[in-house]
């Protein structure tokens, strides 16, 4: 799944060389940290939260019927 998020997220930025992903499974819930360049982050995330949230639901349709998928968006 994590080539599946990193797939959706690197045409959304500029740096990609700076894009990490981290993937923590802790039994049912799955929690994806995605860290960019601060400049990429606003884009990311899109207006009002549009572009995050169209990437969690492409995700949500990835897992099991049981699993919860997080993903948390970072500048650094």
């Amino acid at each position: 799944m994590k080539e599946v998020l990193e797939y959706l997220v690197k045409p959304l930025i500029k740096n990609v060389e700076a894009l990490e992903i981290d993937e923590v499974v802790e039994g049912k819930v799955i929690t994806f940290t995605v860290r960019v360049q601060e400049s990429d982050l606003g884009g990311l995330i899109g207006k009002s939260g549009n572009t995050a949230q169209a990437i969690r639901t492409l995700m949500r349709g990835f897992t099991q019927s049981k699993q919860r998928v997080l993903i948390k968006f970072e500048g650094k």
